[in-house]
């Protein structure tokens, strides 16, 4: 039996104390195959027969003929993959999410689930949340089939046929200051100092969950954002409000959790979309989505005259395409900016006056 450090290699407790090992080898093609054994020793004896099948080309896995039921293949999946594989706060949405889908599909078999049945949950998922949200947790879904086939639990993915939202990356919509009063009013207490956060610091709604007060460098006044979303860390100064923010925030806190935002018992906002929505028709603001507070700090900074280059780096974008659509502006800021152009000594290199001195309604 092959051991390293000690360890027999290729067997494994997934509960511990339970008694019961598993064997985990990978067949002709590369393929990992688990099996449940029972007592160590029965599975060193399995995992010879396997080795020994799979180098004399003699192995062919059997397909699995139970009907397993979806409650049970996502409960595998969280932890067999998505516990051992992501970070714990992935892992928490990851959980949430699949509370959603266990709510649809309940203890339908794995193999019944149709790109029907995928179809009328894509509808209702659109009915609540935004579309790339949907498309998120599409995405989750289709591995999950992925996974399973891998453990030959069903031979085809009924994700892969559904067709995904398309998402308008190039809209930009941001928050007038009377639309952030009323959003302000409209959230709850928790809430507020990480639409705040937002609103300042640009960071998207992963970065924000995942920020921990390990982070915060409350001396030199920055966050470290340690994994970005194009896998780089990046260093984001704090203004006055985002910092006095923070450090009201942690004065306050009841529960002092690893991470910064948490409910008022130190757990995951699993209710984050809805009650952000929810905020939003309560203020009777119209067509705004938490990303748009993003939006709104990368606009502000263009219309206050930061350069392009400044509002990449703070925003995180790996190339200048992605912030040029942040060049946009308000019309009325537009309408200042050329106005400028009207000064009282170009007036008289011109022989103007102003916009409609003189001009009659015959000549407009």
């Amino acid at each position: 039996m092959a051991r390293k450090g000690g360890v027999d290699r290729g067997l494994f407790e997934r509960h511990k104390g339970s008694g019961v090992w598993w064997i985990r080898y990978a067949d002709q093609v590369g393929k990992e195959h688990k099996e449940s054994v029972g007592p160590k020793k029965l599975a060193r004896t399995v995992y010879q027969k396997r080795k020994a099948e799979v180098s004399e080309g003699r192995y062919f896995p059997k397909r699995r003929t139970r009907a397993i039921p979806f409650g049970e293949i996502a409960g595998m999946y969280l932890e067999e993959h998505s516990k051992v594989n992501k970070p714990q706060r992935s892992y928490q949405e990851d959980s949430y999410m699949m509370k959603n889908f266990k709510e649809e599909f309940k203890d339908k078999p794995l193999r019944e689930i149709t790109s029907l049945d995928v179809e009328r949950l894509k509808a209702k998922m659109a009915q609540r949340v935004a579309v790339a949200t949907v498309n998120r947790r599409l995405t989750l879904l289709k591995h999950l089939f992925t996974k399973a086939m891998e453990w030959d639990y069903v031979d085809s993915n009924p994700v892969k046929k559904v067709k995904f939202f398309k998402e308008n990356n190039a809209r930009v919509r941001y928050l007038t200051e009377e639309e952030e009063a009323k959003l302000m009013t409209a959230l709850p207490s928790y809430f507020r100092p990480l639409a705040v956060l937002a609103l300042h610091t640009g960071l998207r709604r992963g970065e924000i969950l995942g920020l921990r007060w390990g982070d915060v460098d409350f001396r030199t006044e920055t966050l470290t954002i340690g994994r970005a979303k194009h896998g780089e860390s990046r260093y984001i100064p704090l203004n006055k409000v985002a910092f006095k923010t923070l450090v009201a925030l942690k004065r306050d806190k009841k529960v002092l959790a690893p991470y910064v935002f948490t409910t008022e018992a130190g757990k995951y906002l699993h209710k984050f979309e809805r009650t952000f929505l929810t905020a939003v028709k309560k203020a009777e603001i119209e067509n705004l989505h938490f990303h748009d507070l993003r939006h709104t700090f990368a606009s502000r900074l263009a219309m206050s005259g930061a350069p392009l280059r400044t509002i990449q780096e703070l925003m995180g974008h790996k190339t200048i395409a992605m912030t040029l659509r942040y060049s946009h502006l308000s019309p009325t800021h537009l309408r200042d900016i050329v106005n400028k152009l009207c000064g009282s000594a170009r007036e008289e290199v011109t022989g103007t006056k102003t916009g409609t001195e003189g001009i009659s309604e015959q000549g407009v």
